[in-house]
């Protein structure tokens, strides 16, 4: 997609159609085209196996990118830097500390970091493995307004997970019986918005609902469906580096959940988002009460909700216009970008 922000002139390459490119290319540049009433058109050639086509990004000052995870694309990268143009790569996940993510080659996202002008992600310990050169910014995931205020469509008694278990097993490590034990107890239901790949062993045995792969707006529509959403998560490098963005999702469809105490997920709690749990006796505690206890329910719905409306890509847009200038203005040799 290509975008104006008042007279830069960007060119935003989203790594996909899917979650990691809406919410790290394609709506923060939506979300810029609109402020300034201009229109954008998707690029919708990825940045994984197949060579990225940057034709339309000529005259662009600033190339801007997120996750360039192949040799071809740093090279591409290389190539627009050359000719004056500035880099912008954006950062969603600590590729190297989560090897067995598929079609990821972390040397060549460490590489188009080193020549970027500006690296974005969306925590702080992310920028401290992938911008050493110091030229970063923190952009926080935000949430597009069509997933606010969506109608529930809940049953009162359904506890969920939204992902891919596949990749994320270690994360229900002694979490995932803790979760199933206290659904069992309250008489709940265990719906994994998601495939249904590994689910039962995630869940140790206990029976579990899949709804298998979903686009982007059958996911959000999905989430409607849990009175309480979980977010475990592995004591690694990889979990302490990434956003709270599934408890943000829940917030804004009105679901209260339950999440290992991550740094992320520690400033959500702090906000009176969500709740905490460390260990698996914490896990049966806290979702024991939730579920016994409707009232409590519905506040942490009705404040999840308030706080989620305040975290759109609309009210944050200048934090993405800001970090692109910055690109520019170090590629023009601007000694305080």
């Amino acid at each position: 997609m290509s975008v104006s922000l008042r007279s830069l002139r960007a060119h935003v390459v989203p790594s996909d159609s899917g979650a990691v490119g809406r919410y790290r290319a394609i709506f923060p540049a939506e979300a810029l085209a609109q402020s300034i009433q201009e229109p954008f058109v998707q690029q919708r050639r990825g940045l994984g196996g197949e060579v990225p086509v940057y034709a339309e990004a000529e005259g662009a000052e600033v190339l801007v990118v997120n996750r360039p995870v192949a040799w071809a694309v740093v090279e591409q990268l290389r190539a627009w830097r050359g000719r004056g143009c500035a880099i912008v790569v954006d950062v969603d996940d600590d590729y190297g500390a989560h090897p067995v993510i598929n079609g990821i080659d972390n040397d060549a996202c460490v590489a188009a970091c080193e020549i970027a002008d500006m690296v974005t992600a969306t925590t702080q310990r992310l920028l401290d493995v992938y911008a050493t050169h110091g030229r970063a910014r923190l952009l926080p995931n935000r949430l597009h307004e069509s997933t606010l205020g969506q109608p529930r469509d809940s049953d009162g008694q359904t506890l969920g997970w939204a992902g891919v278990v596949i990749s994320r097993e270690n994360d229900f490590e002694g979490r995932g019986a803790a979760i199933a034990d206290a659904a069992e107890d309250a008489g709940w239901r265990i719906l994994v918005i998601g495939p249904g790949y590994h689910v039962e062993r995630a869940f140790d045995g206990a029976e579990v609902e899949s709804t298998g792969f979903l686009d982007f707006d059958g996911y959000h529509q999905a989430l409607n469906k849990l009175d309480i959403g979980v977010v475990p998560l592995a004591d690694n490098d990889f979990s302490a580096a990434k956003s709270a963005l599934k408890g943000l999702e829940y917030a804004a469809h009105g679901v209260p959940f339950v999440a290992s105490p991550s740094q992320a997920y520690e400033e959500l709690a702090a906000a009176g988002v969500g709740l905490l749990a460390a260990t698996p006796r914490d896990w049966r505690r806290e979702l024991k009460r939730l579920m016994g206890d409707s009232d409590l329910r519905a506040e942490l719905a009705a404040h999840g909700v308030e706080f989620a409306a305040q975290q759109t890509y609309g009210a944050y847009a200048e934090d993405w216009s800001e970090a692109w200038d910055a690109a520019v203005k170090h590629r023009q040799g601007d000694p305080a970008a």
